[in-house]
């Protein structure tokens, strides 16, 4: 018996949380791969089509490797983290896996390396990751999470969600457009936690319209991106054009 068949009691009759088509599946939120086995049996899941669910998974896997590379996420404590971080790199050896491992050579380059205080460290292998489909793994993620929040609703098929990673945003546009955003969000109560430390999330919604959302979500505790949900026919966007 299949995955697929054995999560199909679990939603039948249900729609998918990302584009409203029959349900035949359930969906991680954020990714199971982020997390080491035993899994903890307190992620959270969303029904999902076909589509939807098996075309996020070559994304989940990048977004995985991407920041399990990351030379920071290696001072994160806990064993989880290296079981994630092993079984990734080995999962690079899989024939599955070649289109990945060439574009992670590809990218791979030598840098200079440089503390925030300006101080230079000497050079070591970095790597440019495609921020966009880091982005589009926080969108899901955050487009779970509001399903969850909205009691089993999908957002409106009139809004769309829009992430940002952190990181590489602007340093200017982030002091006047996301330092005020993620300063209310710190301020609007404790932070909420799936399989810590894998994912660490506050959230907000506007009390006018409760689609309009804005979400932090830090992965490894390391890894921001703020990801907002807005009305698709909205002049308005948060950091507009602010990603680099």
């Amino acid at each position: 018996m299949t995955k697929r068949h054995r999560g199909l009691p679990r939603v039948l009759g249900k729609l998918c949380a990302y584009c409203g088509e029959p349900a035949t599946s359930v969906d991680h939120v954020p990714p199971k791969n982020l997390y080491a086995s035993p899994r903890p049996s307190s992620l959270e899941t969303v029904p999902a089509c076909g589509p939807c669910n098996q075309g996020a998974a070559l994304d989940d896997e990048y977004f995985r490797l991407m920041v399990m590379l990351r030379h920071d996420v290696d001072n994160v404590e806990g064993d989880d983290v290296d079981a994630v971080r092993s079984t990734a790199i080995r999962g690079l050896g899989r024939p599955q896996a070649r289109g990945l491992l060439a574009s992670l050579l590809a990218m791979t380059k030598m840098v200079d390396v440089v503390t925030p205080a300006g101080i230079y460290l000497g050079r070591a292998a970095g790597y440019a990751p495609d921020n966009r489909r880091l982005e589009q793994v926080a969108c899901r993620t955050a487009l779970g999470l509001f399903f969850k929040a909205s009691g089993e609703c999908r957002l409106p098929p009139a809004y769309s969600a829009k992430a940002y990673l952190l990181s590489v945003m602007n340093r200017s546009v982030y002091d006047q457009a996301a330092q005020p955003v993620i300063d209310d969000l710190l301020a609007s109560g404790p932070p909420r936690f799936i399989g810590r430390p894998v994912l660490t999330y506050w959230w907000s919604r506007v009390p006018e319209d409760q689609h309009v959302t804005a979400w932090l979500l830090v992965f490894f505790q390391r890894v921001s991106f703020l990801v907002f949900t807005t009305p698709k026919d909205s002049s308005w966007r948060p950091a507009q054009q602010s990603v680099v």
